[in-house]
């Protein structure tokens, strides 16, 4: 699991029955929730539907910081991010707190890959916010850039059209921000040797 100090910081009120950080799902699918403290790990398993949010028991002890992370059917961490609850109390009709999630800093960057003839699949890139993705990929109709574990680096992740081949902007790639993957069938794919750029804002 990430550090805490790298998640996304929200307020839960320990006397509330659950907990509904009001993060919407754009897939209906399973998810798996990871609620980690006191040296142990809670999992909760969830069917959810798009347009409905990801909502767990609150089993948080209120003197204690907890991580929370949304992993999705294919085992990617949904947004690309976690989240660390912190309890605090309100006095109220309804007893609630809204979560304030703090907004994810993030920094332009161009993400520049190379297709080519014989990839070499050990060769990575640092970007510009300090990840590490692989740098060589084979021709192919679609692209899917990968991080150094070999996860779908852009899952989750908004990226600025056009992308560019061999420094042409190529308007006809249609890019899958679910599934991270870039779709060059209109043109005839991704083809050796060339650079692909994408220009996309990374979290920090």
């Amino acid at each position: 699991m990430g550090k805490f100090s790298e998640c996304i910081k929200a307020y839960v009120n320990p006397c509330d029955t659950s907990i509904d950080l009001g993060i919407i799902v754009d897939t209906s699918d399973t998810y798996t929730v990871l609620l980690s403290g006191m040296q142990s790990v809670k999992r909760y398993v969830l069917i959810v539907d798009v347009g409905d949010s990801i909502v767990i028991p609150n089993d948080i002890n209120g003197s204690y910081v907890y991580q929370m992370q949304i992993l999705k059917k294919d085992g990617i961490l949904l947004n690309d991010t976690c989240y660390t609850l912190e309890t605090v109390l309100t006095l109220g009709s309804e007893n609630a707190v809204t979560p304030i999630p703090n907004p994810i800093k993030t920094i332009p960057c161009s993400i520049q890959v190379l297709i080519s003839k014989t990839p070499d699949t050990s060769v990575t890139i640092t970007l510009c916010n300090g990840d590490i993705i692989q740098y060589e990929y084979p021709s192919g109709n679609t692209l899917t850039i990968l991080d150094a574990d070999g996860v779908p680096y852009l899952a989750g992740k908004k990226i600025n059209m056009p992308v560019f081949i061999a420094d042409t902007v190529n308007q006809e790639v249609i890019y899958s921000e679910v599934t991270g993957i870039l779709d060059n069938t209109a043109l005839g794919g991704f083809n050796a040797v060339s650079l692909v750029t994408v220009e996309a804002k990374l979290p920090l």
